[in-house]
């Protein structure tokens, strides 16, 4: 967290042209994002409006420094914005960055917002080892992390499917013999009468961008 400041209170201080950070719209990496950037404008004596969930607008400019734009939108949006230039800075989740840009480099780690990429399975499968995925099926919103991962276990699906936001249902209604999603608290899991097989991976809340 400490390095995630000093990088953007140096870009806060540096004055340039336009600095354009991008983060989550809404959900918990947005309030962590947003938290940060407090901070960091606060010790560069730069007001940042407070947020209001009525508000639906999507860029937000302090009023002293028009120059500074914040941008809500999409966590998948957000490595986009920054590899094609688009924003110099964005906050997002490690697992998004690795899905759709993983050549794009981590600038700092900020130690918050962590959560698993677990392989879950129905409590009545027969699935019972990380072996027993050989062939099977598989519904996620991230099939780039998990194909290297039953890559690197030598495991040949049978399909997977991409699908967004939670694909618990999947499994749960046997359209698929597995699901392969990010758990925060695993309630969800637990609620669709799913179990974890395997973690492929723990993941956190990062800064991506200029150095």
């Amino acid at each position: 967290m400490e390095k995630a400041k000093e990088i953007l209170i140096g870009a806060i201080r540096s004055r340039r042209e336009r600095l354009r950070i991008a983060i989550q719209k809404d959900g918990r990496l947005s309030k962590i994002a947003w938290a940060l950037l407090e901070t960091c404008m606060q010790a560069c004596g730069v007001n940042l409006p407070k947020r209001d969930e009525q508000n639906r607008a999507l860029i937000t400019k302090p009023e002293e420094r028009p120059d500074i734009e914040v941008v809500l939108v999409r966590n998948g949006q957000i490595p986009w914005l920054v590899q094609s230039g688009n924003a110099e800075f964005g906050i997002t989740g490690e697992d998004t960055v690795l899905e759709n840009t993983p050549s794009l480099p981590i600038a700092a780690r900020l130690g918050g917002g962590r959560s698993s990429m677990v392989i879950q399975v129905r409590t009545d499968s027969k699935i019972k080892k990380t072996e027993d995925l050989d062939g099977k099926t598989f519904a996620t919103s991230y099939p780039s992390i998990l194909k290297a991962y039953l890559a690197s276990r030598n495991i040949t699906p049978g399909e997977i499917l991409k699908q967004p936001g939670s694909v618990e249902a999947f499994a749960a209604l046997g359209i698929t013999d597995a699901v392969c999603d990010s758990v925060e608290s695993g309630e969800t899991m637990r609620a669709n009468d799913l179990r974890p097989l395997v973690t492929i991976g723990t993941f956190e809340a990062v800064l991506i961008g200029e150095k």
